[in-house]
């Protein structure tokens, strides 16, 4: 019922707004909607003269960035190329393709004069020097891309402190090395080497544009690859221009403007089904059966020899998993409260500390106090004051926000840090964890209370220009009666 419910609700989407959905998460069009028609009346009568007595253009590409575009058999392939044809259709003028092997070299003979345009690029400030653009025409997301066992990177933050292998010549290497400063670069020549060196655990990450990046780890069979998550970058794809050719851009520019939403959707549709396949070698495919054939009949019998060893290997490395996660566990884990402990705190603040002077976040920490503790033990014992500081535990973590760090700081102080919260959110806090605490019953003993001391980050403050503030706000309310929030 349910499966046909949602068949009927597929089938009613139209193509308009299958298309609008599929722009929102993989590509945007910049061609407009309506084709605007260019003629010999739209173009000035030096644009008209340059066309009639200079209408062959030389042209670089990227020999190897599929389904953007390639050099397949000597010849110019993929979505660029089509979109190029369509305006030298247009415009009259005859496309001559320069070979090349590499984009660095491309770029290298466009510096050289070689080349009149390049067919697709982004724009950035290290080729504003030497060259001139269309406007863009097609636009999709930058990836990051990693092993399948990489966490998903939510943030570009996360991949400070990570090695990231970058292609020469690109765009996004630019890009990466300009904003992100606390990583190690390793930069290469080709998307392939950087992918195997992904691959094989050489690179943390590298960074492609979607459409490629899964096209190459397909093609190239790399299925211990990922899209890992979003960068910060768009890929605005423009051509580009000579710096002594201004008519020629405002020629290409102009037709650029000819093209229509529906046509380049229509051809990066076909790109990014396509697959690329030469004549079948039948003499291969028998000899490829039979290996696999082969292959086969000796992994099966060492399959039932093997069975039983399989067996004990996988429940010992479970047993040493598990053991692990708990060693893990235990290192940051105060034993007595199940709370963060001391050296867990240090490294969490450090960590939030950064994060807030990268982005001018406000940061907030503050200490709490069981209020005379010593009383607690002198009259009930040590395993009272224990069983004290568990119920704490609990109605501390039970209070703060999902987004707060608590821990036990040491004896019976315990610290809450609390990232993107200004001073007197943090203290309405700390006023509530207060109450929480003086009107909860524990057994044997009664209602407690606790005093707590309120800090927030400061600009150039290290983590002990903040924690000192807390801990002298935490003696001043203890100093003012205990029991209240300084």
């Amino acid at each position: 019922m349910l499966a046909s419910v949602i068949q009927k609700a597929l089938l009613s989407l139209t193509e308009n707004e299958k298309q609008a959905i599929e722009h929102k998460w993989i590509n945007v069009i910049y061609a407009p909607q309506q084709e605007k028609k260019v003629g010999l009346a739209a173009l000035t009568d030096e644009e008209k003269d340059f066309l009639n007595t200079q209408p062959t253009v030389t042209m670089c590409v990227d020999p190897d960035w599929m389904p953007y575009e390639a050099i397949i058999d000597g010849k110019h392939s993929g979505i660029g190329a089509e979109i190029i044809a369509l305006i030298a259709e247009r415009s009259g003028l005859t496309i001559q393709l320069v070979q090349s092997q590499t984009w660095s070299e491309s770029l290298s003979l466009f510096k050289n004069k070689q080349c009149d345009v390049l067919s697709m690029l982004n724009q950035t400030a290290k080729r504003d020097a030497f060259m001139n653009y269309t406007r863009p025409y097609y636009s999709g997301h930058v990836v990051f891309v990693a092993n399948n066992d990489h966490p998903f990177i939510a943030d570009p933050s996360e991949v400070q402190d990570k090695r990231v292998v970058l292609t020469k010549g690109y765009s996004i290497s630019e890009f990466i090395k300009r904003d992100f400063k606390d990583i190690e670069i390793i930069e290469v020549e080709n998307y392939n080497t950087a992918f195997d060196m992904v691959a094989s655990g050489e690179a943390d990450l590298t960074a492609d544009y979607l459409i490629s990046s899964g096209e190459r780890i397909q093609k190239r069979g790399l299925f211990s690859l990922k899209i890992a998550g979003n960068t910060p970058y768009k890929n605005d794809l423009r051509m580009g221009v000579q710096k002594d050719r201004p008519l020629l851009r405002s020629i290409l520019d102009k037709y650029v403007a000819t093209l229509n939403a529906h046509e380049v959707h229509s051809i990066v549709n076909k790109w990014r089904t396509v697959r690329y396949q030469k004549e079948t070698n039948y003499t291969l495919i028998w000899q490829i059966i039979g290996i696999a054939l082969f292959t086969f009949l000796i992994t099966l019998y060492w399959n039932r020899r093997l069975a039983m060893a399989n067996r004990d290997t996988q429940q010992a490395l479970q047993a040493l998993d598990e053991s692990k996660k708990e060693i893990e566990k235990l290192a940051i884990t105060d034993k007595l409260t199940g709370l963060y402990n001391r050296a867990k705190l240090d490294d969490a603040l450090d960590q939030e500390i950064q994060r807030a002077e990268r982005y001018n976040h406000p940061l907030s920490v503050f200490i709490l106090d069981a209020d005379h503790f010593k009383e607690v033990n002198d009259q009930y014992g040590h395993q009272i004051g224990d069983l004290v500081l568990k119920e704490l535990a609990g109605v501390l973590a039970q209070s703060i926000r999902s987004t707060d760090t608590i821990g036990r700081w040491g004896g019976e102080e315990f610290l809450v840090i609390c990232p993107v919260t200004k001073q007197e959110d943090a203290h309405s806090l700390a006023e509530k964890i207060r109450a929480a605490v003086s009107n909860h019953l524990i057994p044997k003993v009664g209602s407690r209370t606790v005093s707590i001391g309120v800090s927030s980050l400061q600009h150039e403050d290290t983590a002990a220009d903040l924690l000192k503030r807390a801990d002298n706000a935490l003696y001043e309310a203890k100093g003012s009666g205990r029991n209240n929030v300084v």
